[in-house]
């Protein structure tokens, strides 16, 4: 495994991906190391939950989302788990 210094780290990923890959580092008793990889996949998941949020709000602008009566069964599962989460 290629040990990365801080200059390189912060030119080739953005903190939020140095920070994935360093918590996934830690986890266990073995050497911690740096996996670029991680920090790559942690910005993909990043990038991918932005835009469905970005999706999710104009869909709800644009009235776009469901409305009215709770009547399938899954949204009577939906409440309950929330019911038994509180």
């Amino acid at each position: 495994m290629v040990v990365l210094i801080i200059v390189v780290i912060i030119t080739l990923n953005v903190v939020e991906g140095m920070r994935l890959s360093l918590a996934d580092a830690g986890d266990s008793v073995e050497d911690a190391n740096f996996v670029e990889a991680m920090a790559d996949a942690g910005i993909l998941r990043l990038y991918a939950f932005l835009e469905w949020v970005k999706e999710m709000l104009a869909a709800r602008n644009a009235s776009e989302l469901r409305t009215g009566t709770v009547h399938t069964y899954c949204d009577r599962v939906f409440i309950r788990s929330l019911v038994c989460l509180s």
